[in-house]
């Protein structure tokens, strides 16, 4: 005499939920597993924090050029000028605030909620070496100043360009 006591028309074997049951967890996991930059998306991680010190007329520049790199993130900037008219010409605003305006506003653009204010404005260059989460600084600043920037910098492991 033979019972019957599975009620469902299709039993599953133990082995078969249990492969299932895995396929699914692994796919649950699989996002968490592979890397963000798989599926086109740069992680902050991977990026170079930069500090610009000296927003002048050839730091803006640099300053500029490193806004237009993906692999670059702006956190300060640094100048003993907050903000003059007439460098170049009589239109022109150059400084820390201006800098600090401009780095914002790009960011801003490409930030989902239109809003930045990520980048910190410092006058005294010696606590933007200070900070922890700078990778790498640019100098652009009179000559008498490269040098003292320079060895600071590198002495609290700042990569440098200048």
């Amino acid at each position: 005499m033979v019972h019957d006591t599975d009620p469902s028309p299709h039993p599953i074997s133990r082995r078969a939920l249990l492969r299932r049951s895995a396929a699914f967890a692994g796919s649950l996991a699989l996002p968490a597993i592979v890397p963000a930059s798989v599926f086109g998306a740069r992680a902050p991680s991977n990026r170079i924090q930069v500090a610009c010190i000296g927003t002048g007329n050839q730091g803006i520049g640099i300053l500029r050029r490193f806004l237009r790199n993906e692999d670059v993130q702006i956190v300060a900037v640094c100048d003993v000028n907050t903000g003059s008219h007439g460098y170049k010409t009589d239109d022109q605003y150059l400084g820390r605030e201006p800098a600090r305006q401009e780095v914002d506003a790009h960011y801003a653009q490409l930030a989902r909620s239109g809003s930045y204010t990520g980048c910190t404005p410092y006058i005294d260059f010696r606590e933007v070496l200070d900070r922890d989460d700078v990778d790498a600084v640019t100098i652009v600043v009179p000559d008498h100043w490269h040098a003292i920037m320079t060895v600071q910098a590198a002495e609290r492991g700042k990569d440098i360009y200048w």
